[in-house]
């Protein structure tokens, strides 16, 4: 009752916009209900999970929420990658669960991928996965908050330079990929090449 006297307020106070994400929101017992007050509410839906959990059954409840986006993280080009970045074998089943809410007519999928060392040199497999798709490829940088992953796996200036170039190579190259890039690759670029991609910075 505490989440849905707190949604009702955030409505009462000009909100717009709720995104459902943790930890993993799939977790929570009550997460569909809460999902459904958010739109019941007149909100757009963000739902962000690393997918693992999602079967029919929820397939189906997510259709019936209709929300304004799903975001699935993906990070790793192929299985082995996959695995190393999140610790389980849910490659195949992510990749299948993007393309299948596509299919069934949900128009924002996001398949979100944080960039690392060990995953960087895989940007092009990235690329060739989601490039004439509708699943929008969102990028973001590993930063050092938190306890998921390691300073090793921090990007040099070398590595976030050679990033830069790729992706402006690839948004010229690629108009058939669904590019967004996020954090500081995105909201406030420093590259003001990427300045075009939020225009509400300038």
């Amino acid at each position: 009752e505490e989440i849905f006297s707190l949604l009702r307020e955030l409505r009462e106070m000009g909100s717009v916009e709720v995104a459902i994400l943790g930890g993993e929101p799939l977790m929570h017992k009550d997460w569909f209900a809460i999902c459904r007050e958010v739109t019941n509410l007149g909100m757009n839906l963000q739902i962000l999970t690393n997918g693992l959990l999602i079967g029919d059954e929820q397939v189906a409840q997510i259709l019936e929420l209709k929300p304004f986006c799903v975001g699935i993280s993906f990070d790793g080009a192929c299985p082995e990658t996959y695995q190393k970045m999140r610790g389980v074998d849910g490659f195949r089943h992510c990749k299948d669960l993007l393309f299948a809410l596509t299919d069934k007519g949900l128009e924002n999928i996001s398949a979100i991928t944080t960039l690392t060392k060990s995953n960087l040199h895989e940007f092009d497999q990235f690329v060739d996965l989601f490039k004439g798709t509708r699943v929008t490829w969102q990028t973001q940088m590993v930063g050092n908050a938190g306890e998921r992953f390691s300073n090793n796996e921090s990007l040099s200036m070398e590595d976030y330079n050679w990033l830069i170039e790729k992706i402006a190579d690839t948004l010229t190259k690629h108009r058939d990929l669904r590019c967004n890039t996020m954090y500081d690759l995105g909201y406030y670029p420093i590259d003001p090449r990427f300045r075009f991609l939020h225009q509400c910075w300038n």
